[in-house]
This record gives structure tokens, C-alpha cells and sequence, in this order.
């Protein structure tokens, strides 16, 4: 993972396209689309009805809006930020 990647945690695909995930975040009244292209090694969610974290650049985790949702993580025994899965995101 480059420095300016980030891992977003707890992420469900609610749909899928070809190009596309559609993702609902805990917390959010929105989904959010996310495009395959941007989802970078680390990613742990692709089908319809996955829960997982995607791994994606630092700019597209701006556009999208995740700010405070978002964590950079050095490496992949590094602990969700937002406790355990049981525990609501936000």
C-alpha cells in the first residue's frame, strides 16, 4: 500500500456493474459508488453482499466524502479503526 492510500473499513456492496461497486457505510443515509479500477491490493470486498474494507487512493477517499471514516493502515494485521465488527462505525 503507497503512502497516500487509504483502507475504509465496514463497507457493504450493495450492488455491482462492471466498472462499479455501490457501497453503504455505516452511519450514512447514502451509498456511495466506488470504481473497480480505483480499488487498489487490500481490497477484501467485490460481490454483492460482501462486508469488508476497500483499500483505495487518498483523493478518492476525499471526492467520495469519507473523511473522518477513513484510516490509514500500515500493514494487514493492523486492527479495524472502529473497534469490532459488533460495534457500529460511527
Amino acid at each position: 500500500m503507497a503512502n497516500n492510500d487509504v483502507t475504509v473499513y465496514r463497507l457493504k456492496v450493495v450492488k455491482t456493474t462492471p466498472k462499479a461497486l455501490l457501497v453503504s457505510v455505516p452511519g450514512w443515509s447514502n451509498d456511495v459508488w466506488l470504481p473497480k479500477s480505483q480499488l487498489l491490493p487490500g481490497t477484501d470486498i467485490s460481490n454483492e453482499g460482501d462486508t469488508g474494507k476497500v483499500v483505495i487512493p487518498e483523493w478518492l477517499a476525499g471526492e467520495k466524502g469519507f473523511g473522518e471514516a477513513l484510516q490509514e493502515v500500515g500493514d494487514d494485521d493492523a486492527p479495524p479503526p472502529f473497534g469490532d465488527e459488533d460495534t457500529p462505525a460511527f
